[in-house]
């Protein structure tokens, strides 16, 4: 599922399109503008997705959104977000994923890099996530102390790596 918003500020010139990247998703949108907000172009536009498949460590579901400013016709800012749906709960007995019982195993990561420290390109990032994944046969992921990097997160979700973020 992927949509495409072309929204003016002042709504006069509100217009939007959807296309289903999976067959049996359904999307409803409602936009409103507020004017009385301080910049007085505040936008708020929700999309209820129906039957959407579940981000799950055996299939990570994604969906992307993709936010596109327009100044006149003239595109000045793109943002994509990737994202998944699923619940996530601890309970008494354990872990639960979507309502599904499931053993965690997993490892701490610290994003320092022998010789070069934090430095480390994308390449290196996702590939740590795919050791961590394929090699290494863990399910969920630990940071530590500190943001890591949005290459390695990114790669997690992609791959159905669990990550427990620590700020």
């Amino acid at each position: 599922f992927s949509e495409t918003y072309s929204i003016d500020a002042s709504n006069e010139n509100s217009s939007s399109a959807a296309s289903d990247d999976q067959s049996d998703d359904q999307a409803e949108s409602d936009e409103s503008a507020a004017k009385d907000s301080p910049v007085n172009d505040l936008l708020k536009y929700t999309v209820r997705l129906h039957n959407a498949k579940l981000w799950d460590v055996v299939a990570p579901n994604l969906y992307q959104v993709k936010v596109t400013l327009y100044q006149g016709d003239t595109v000045v800012d793109e943002y994509p977000v990737h994202f998944g749906f699923r619940n996530s709960e601890f309970k008494l007995d354990g872990y639960y994923l979507n309502g599904r019982r499931l053993n965690i195993r997993g490892l701490n990561r610290h994003q320092s890099f022998p010789y070069v420290g934090y430095a480390m390109p994308q390449s290196q990032q996702r590939a740590d996530a795919d050791i961590l994944r394929f090699e290494l046969g863990v399910n969920a992921v630990r940071t530590s102390h500190y943001p890591q990097s949005q290459y390695f997160i990114d790669r997690c979700d992609e791959i159905g790596l669990l990550v427990f973020t620590e700020i």
